[in-house]
């Protein structure tokens, strides 16, 4: 019957929130906490689905936090629910933003990327003042979101030289980066390996690029609670792309004499990062079975279309 609060995590972005939020989720449990996650696949906590179904928005967000066993949130955090109804919570310990791209255009009033970026711009705005926000110095709209942030802040990258890592001019940012295929750590005073690229299960030693920026931004999210080097490589090295532990992002199962890939690619971003996995491991022809969210512009799904058209030998249109 007392206030009492709990470690929050808030991921929004166009691609790469929910394996972000899971791999985050995953490294909390190993540090010991029972974890609280709101995501596309549903509502957990620690092991236990307590509620299936597509819950990122405040509704799953209050439930989660008004559960008593749950020690640490991860929420994954959509456009349509903070549009619709906000975010659920008050304040966050950590705000991440995997990236701003091309999505949901043309719904409630969004019409370009400056729109979208203003709508997720929420999650760093509402961060404790001691807090974090952990941002994609990779990503083009991250200039805008850096102007609402009054927080301390960590960037991820694919590279050390990020322009934004080496100019940021606030003085307290920090940043997780790959270098010489090792994910590393700049805390501001020193620098920390964390794991080689090759121990990291999702990245498939570094073919999947997104993959290597939800890592890096999974472990930035980490560090920012005080998670030790050694749980972060741990939780890094554990979580595989499966049907369990990932289900729907990059698994492969065998059929047979093929390999089946599944991902919830939903946009034109997300369809080039499996087209162009696809054809690193594979060398003999490309089957596509495709669809597209009906709600998308016509412009999105024409250009889901040209790329497919390029990539696949044949392709199955699959509807609603």
């Amino acid at each position: 019957g007392t206030p009492y609060s709990v470690p929050i995590v808030s991921i929004t972005g166009t691609n790469g929130k929910t394996t972000t939020a899971r791999l985050i989720s995953h490294i909390l449990n190993l540090w010991g906490k029972k974890v609280g996650l709101t995501c596309t696949g549903g509502t957990y906590v620690g092991d236990r689905c307590i509620l299936k179904g597509d819950n990122t928005g405040p509704r799953s967000a209050r439930s989660v936090l008004s559960h008593r066993e749950v020690e640490a949130a991860v929420l994954e955090t959509a456009r349509g629910g903070i549009v619709k109804r906000g975010l659920g919570y008050d304040l966050a310990d950590v705000g991440v933003v995997t990236n701003i791209g091309e999505d949901h255009l043309g719904q409630d009033g969004i019409d370009n990327l400056e729109d979208l970026a203003f709508v997720k711009a929420l999650v760093v705005e509402t961060i404790k003042k001691d807090g974090c926000a952990v941002l994609n110095a990779d990503d083009s709209m991250t200039e805008y979101l850096l102007k609402r942030v009054r927080s301390h802040v960590i960037f991820f990258s694919r590279q050390k030289s990020s322009h934004l890592m080496l100019n940021y001019t606030k003085g307290n940012a920090a940043g997780v980066y790959l270098e010489n295929k090792i994910l590393c750590f700049n805390n501001g005073a020193k620098v920390i390996p964390v794991i080689e690229l090759d121990e990291v299960p999702i990245t498939f030693g570094g073919l999947v690029e997104c993959n290597i920026l939800n890592a890096a931004a999974a472990a930035a999210a980490a560090f920012a609670l005080g998670v030790p080097v050694e749980i972060v490589r741990s939780g890094l090295s554990t979580f595989r792309p499966d049907t369990v532990s990932n289900p729907g992002r990059f698994n492969i199962l065998d059929v047979g004499d093929i390999k089946v890939m599944l991902d919830y690619g939903h946009n034109p971003d997300g369809y080039r990062e499996v087209i162009k996995f696809a054809g690193n491991i594979n060398e003999g022809k490309l089957l596509g079975v495709i669809g597209m969210p009906g709600d998308r512009t016509d412009e999105s799904i024409r250009k889901v279309g040209q790329l497919c058209g390029s990539a696949f030998s044949r392709i199955f249109i699959k509807e609603d």
